[in-house]
């Protein structure tokens, strides 16, 4: 249970890093007058939703496990 929480987060994070990526190629073609093809776009935007709501849950359920599963000071450290 304690190793659940990191693995998630680095999981979103990892998910949210994918779409950054994708939106940044996407930026790249329209900003060189580039076609942006649906699929990369329909890519982006999916897994940017996944991640962002994961990110999301992540940070609200991190300071509630660590007060009520290991009975620590919610935002009391920079993890907790």
């Amino acid at each position: 249970m304690a190793y659940g929480h990191p693995i998630a987060m680095t999981g979103a994070l990892c998910l949210v890093g994918w779409a950054f990526s994708r939106g940044l190629a996407l930026r790249k073609r329209r900003l060189n007058g580039l076609p942006r093809p649906r699929a990369l776009r329909q890519a982006h935007l999916s897994v940017a939703r996944w991640g962002v709501a994961l990110v999301v849950l992540g940070s609200i359920t991190g300071p509630a496990s660590a007060f009520f599963l290991r009975g620590w000071l919610p935002l009391g450290t920079l993890h907790g």
